[in-house]
């Protein structure tokens, strides 16, 4: 729902942008279709990691493992695409390592 609402809008933002309609050979390409055959890829991938991973890892320290990925983000939105780390970001990133971090001590004891 929430991907066919942003589809929507982008849509409609376009329109009133002056975009015109994509054709055929914009997606033809050389850059537009590897991008594609990335995405494809990576989309495929990465169920079958996830599945392969939850049978070798304890459920508990796989999912806390996924959650990491909100601090990989912030640390590659920095190094790739400068964005500006900010406040509420690191407390959510602190609040992540310090759950992961408690769960982990809890689950041993």
């Amino acid at each position: 729902m929430t991907q066919a609402i942003a589809s929507v809008v982008i849509f409609v933002l376009a329109i009133t942008q002056g975009e015109s309609f994509p054709t055929l050979s914009s997606f033809m390409s050389w850059p537009v279709v590897i991008g594609l055959a990335i995405g494809v890829f990576m989309n495929v991938i990465s169920p079958l990691v996830t599945i392969w991973a939850f049978k070798y890892l304890d459920e508990v320290f796989a999912s806390q493992l996924f959650l990491s990925e909100n601090i990989f983000a912030l640390i590659v939105g920095y190094l790739f695409y400068g964005e500006m780390v900010g406040f509420v970001s690191l407390l959510g990133a602190g609040v992540v390592v310090s759950s992961v971090y408690v769960m982990n001590k809890l689950q041993t004891t």
